[in-house]
């Protein structure tokens, strides 16, 4: 696509398929699909025909998804206990 084509302010990243996240995201199956193979070679006939549809697809996207919120629930937790805990030396350095 020839970014003389594009609607203004619009540069040919931004469509989908050629935006940086999509990128991350194609290297992402890539790479799994690459250790999976390397790990347990007897079964890539196996995961060639469970990523032949968009089922598997999804279902990892939806596990990802979910570790990835389980992650920030943690971090953010943790981040607030970190911001307690300063408040308290603050207050204990003020005694």
């Amino acid at each position: 696509m020839s970014g003389s084509n594009l609607p203004p302010g619009v540069s040919e990243n931004m469509i989908p398929g050629n935006r940086p996240e999509d990128a991350a995201y194609e290297k992402f199956w890539d790479e799994l699909y690459t250790k999976f193979v390397k790990e347990y070679p007897g079964n890539q006939e196996e995961l060639d025909k469970l990523m032949d549809g968009d089922f598997f697809m999804h279902f990892v996207d939806m596990a990802v998804e979910m570790a990835n919120a389980q992650a920030y629930n943690e971090t953010k937790n943790d981040l607030e206990l970190a911001k307690m805990y300063e408040e308290l030396e603050e207050r204990h350095q003020d005694e």
